[in-house]
């Protein structure tokens, strides 16, 4: 599914935008313990150094200290504008991160937010699929009971059919016997009344 496949990269770019963050927090850790400690060199050696008196120091160490305090200078100089460069760079990947992070962040909350809504409409839609599926299922048993009923009726109605050709049969049977014996009856008579004729004619 898209919005799957889109919410797992969503993941995998959130993680490893945290782990470039942790990369950049490290760096930030170890700029500042760097610039604490530089800040805090000059203090911790100056009450080391031996204090002489004015007396005791020689032309050559007043000539020589203004060159030592010129290069400690400029060294401290170099690390502050080295750690400055370092941090300006760290800042600046890190704005980029931060850059590239937001959106993939709004595109996680949105495909979260979709995932939420396909999850609702999933179940929804199963619902409404086992609704229709349970209405089929009672339209099949309606549809068999019907079929059943038109069964039993049209084997009544065959029954009924063969009943009333029995009957017409035996009806027509009936007829039958009953005119045969209407004739009997009627030659009968026919030759009682000649019989009777033939009498008084004698």
């Amino acid at each position: 599914m898209t919005w799957l496949s889109d919410y797992t990269a969503a993941i995998s770019a959130r993680d490893a935008a945290e782990k470039r963050q942790s990369a950049i927090i490290a760096a930030y850790t170890k700029l500042a313990d760097r610039t604490a400690a530089t800040s805090h060199a000059p203090a911790s050696a100056a009450p080391s150094s031996p204090r002489l008196p004015n007396r005791a120091a020689s032309p050559l160490s007043k000539t020589s200290s203004p060159s030592r305090k010129g290069a400690a200078a400029a060294a401290a100089t170099g690390d502050d504008a080295s750690l400055r460069a370092e941090l300006a760079a760290t800042q600046k990947a890190r704005a980029e991160l931060a850059a590239r992070v937001k959106p993939l962040g709004e595109k996680l909350a949105t495909v979260t937010a979709q995932a939420g809504l396909d999850a609702r409409r999933i179940e929804e839609l199963s619902r409404e699929r086992a609704g229709l599926e349970r209405k089929v299922r009672d339209r099949d048993e309606e549809i068999k009971g019907k079929g059943k009923l038109v069964e039993e009726v049209q084997d009544e109605m065959l029954s009924l059919d063969l009943q009333l050709n029995m009957a017409e049969q035996r009806a027509k049977k009936l007829e039958q016997d009953n005119a045969e014996l209407l004739r009997r009856w009627m030659a009968l008579k026919r030759d009682e009344a000649e019989a009777m004729n033939a009498t008084l004619g004698t």
